[in-house]
């Protein structure tokens, strides 16, 4: 995600790790064979740095021989890292066209109890780490139909402020619900959240 970041930021890019189907995809070259080289494991040596041939570390990309899209390292050496998760019935029911990746479904809910001083509005920012863009949360206060969505930063591996977002609180107890509920679902650590009077 690091690499993925600065990537982005160096070519003014939207650079991203492949969706599982997009790895898939490429990983096969086209073909409906187990690997894109056939179905004879025995030639995977060819192709792939793994357990029998590396040495427990990893190589330079481009000592084995490529797909036939021109892809290098597409199995094994570091790692075949995706933006999303592997499902097994995922594909049973998702768009035949450009799959997007199983969804996480609201599952992620939580809530805090906090006691306000007096009634008004509050600013509320939440402290971070995020492996993946476009993280948000969604938080309402006072039992409130809809909520409000923190939207929050791509950190690169260090913790940063979220963007504010204000609550209406009632005097005394409230409670703050917390929930997401559109995909990626996960990529988000939260230390700790701050309301600050809003004067």
């Amino acid at each position: 995600m690091t690499f993925c970041g600065k990537l982005a930021e160096k070519t003014g890019l939207d650079v991203r790790l492949p969706t599982e189907a997009e790895w898939e995809y490429a990983s096969r070259a086209g073909r409906d064979t187990r690997w894109f080289f056939g179905n004879d494991p025995s030639q995977i040596g060819e192709y792939a740095w793994f357990k029998d041939n590396a040495g427990a570390k990893s190589h330079p990309v481009g000592q084995k021989k490529p797909n036939p899209w021109g892809l290098y390292d597409i199995y094994g050496n570091v790692c075949e890292r995706i933006s999303d998760k592997y499902s097994r019935s995922y594909y049973s029911i998702s768009p035949r066209v450009d799959p997007t990746g199983p969804s996480q479904g609201t599952n992620s809910r939580f809530e805090y109890k906090v006691v306000a001083p007096r009634s008004g509005q509050y600013s509320l920012t939440a402290r971070v780490v995020t492996a993946n863009y476009h993280q948000r949360l969604n938080v309402s206060a006072a039992d409130a139909d809809s909520g409000l969505v923190l939207e929050m930063p791509f950190t690169l591996g260090q913790w940063q402020e979220s963007q504010p977002v204000t609550l209406t609180l009632d005097e005394g107890e409230n409670t703050l619900r917390f929930w997401r509920n559109k995909p990626p679902q996960y990529g988000l650590a939260i230390k700790d959240f701050t309301l600050t009077p809003v004067k």
